[in-house]
């Protein structure tokens, strides 16, 4: 008895450690869904849009709910500005409810491995709220990655089927999932000569699928970001969706992102910085500027043409740029770039600083 006596007495500052450690966190989720609020991702709703909402929260999780958000908001916007046009958040949010249900009937259950393999198009992100709205587990592979890499990486994250470019037909060669590949984007534009695929494409799954909203999933989606390989196998990181406004609080806390307006994304997707402004810019009804291949001239006709108002770029992509940006930056325009994976904390610059380099 005595000897429990020491660890009574500890209980109180025990107890008021843990209030603290509470009242610490609940006044930062308080400021993130503040500047979330002033960013306006959360607006205030008609009754009907608040429980439509939730209920796409509960049928497919986070990830799979976002086309749906704005599909109510503003159907009629411009969700995607890409190499082959435009489509809206309402095309959109069809278009993901056709692949999940594509998806589902040819086999895939939640917490199946979907993996993605495609640059920066609007096939991308079908491809990945189509899966997410099937409940899978949505692995997105770098584009640099080698045959032998996707086959390895693809069979230990347990990949059930790949999606990808056609320009990658022969990377994905070896690679053999249970329940085979779906081509993203059906043609390289790269190339005259086709690449002899016969896999079907993203595009003719939506034809033929079924546009009823897709059944509540079993299991809710997460995502899995690999690292470069560089130094060996690329791993996987999981990135479920955090119990927390944290990852998307964070940026808008140093970034004046806002509602309604034009994104430029050439940081590629599959990678946690570009992945995480997507879906900021899908959540805040913003329209996104997607290029298959980074080019400085064609970001700064961009930037012209569609009144783009930020630029997400990764550093390499940024020096490439440097020397025009710093001749000529509109005021409306943010550059925003970074190196770390969800960089909420990282190297995320607002574009107050690099005005003030110009």
């Amino acid at each position: 008895m005595v000897g429990l006596m020491p660890k009574l007495t500890d209980l109180p500052l025990q107890a008021a450690a843990k209030m603290q450690q509470y009242v610490e966190r609940g006044s930062a989720e308080l400021h993130y869904a503040y500047k979330m609020l002033e960013a306006g991702a959360f607006k205030l709703e008609p009754p009907q849009n608040v429980a439509a909402m939730v209920a796409d929260i509960r049928r497919w999780g986070e990830f799979g709910m976002i086309p749906a958000l704005n599909a109510r908001r503003t159907p009629n916007r411009t969700a995607i500005i890409d190499d082959f046009g435009e489509i809206t958040f309402k095309e959109l949010d069809d278009a993901a409810h056709e692949v999940a249900n594509g998806l589902l009937a040819k086999g895939i259950k939640g917490g199946d491995g979907v993996a993605i393999l495609a640059r920066n198009h609007r096939w991308f992100l079908i491809a990945v709220y189509g899966a997410a709205r099937a409940g899978a587990r949505i692995i997105l592979l770098n584009s640099e990655f080698s045959g032998p890499q996707i086959k390895e990486v693809s069979e230990r994250e347990g990949a059930k089927l790949i999606i990808y470019d056609d320009e990658y037909c022969q990377a994905v060669s070896k690679a053999d999932p249970p329940l085979g590949k779906l081509r993203a984007l059906g043609v390289n534009p790269d190339k005259e000569e086709p690449s002899g695929s016969t896999d079907e494409t993203l595009e003719d799954l939506v034809a033929r699928s079924s546009g009823k909203p897709a059944p509540k999933v079993t299991k809710h989606s997460s995502i899995i970001i690999l690292t470069s390989g560089t130094t060996g196998t690329p791993k996987g990181a999981n990135r479920g969706t955090p119990p927390s406004l944290a990852p998307i609080g964070g940026i808008l806390s140093h970034v004046p992102f806002r509602s309604g307006e034009v994104t430029s994304l050439p940081a590629p997707m599959f990678h946690a910085l570009g992945y995480l402004h997507a879906t900021i810019a899908m959540m805040l009804g913003d329209t996104l500027v997607l290029r298959r291949r980074f080019k400085p001239p064609t970001v700064f006709a961009d930037i012209e043409k569609h009144k783009v108002t930020a630029v997400v770029v990764v550093p390499v992509m940024l020096s490439r740029c440097s020397t025009r940006w710093r001749r000529w930056t509109p005021s409306r325009t943010c550059p925003v770039f970074g190196s770390c994976l969800f960089p909420a904390r990282s190297s995320v610059r607002s574009w107050r600083s690099a005005r003030s380099r110009t």
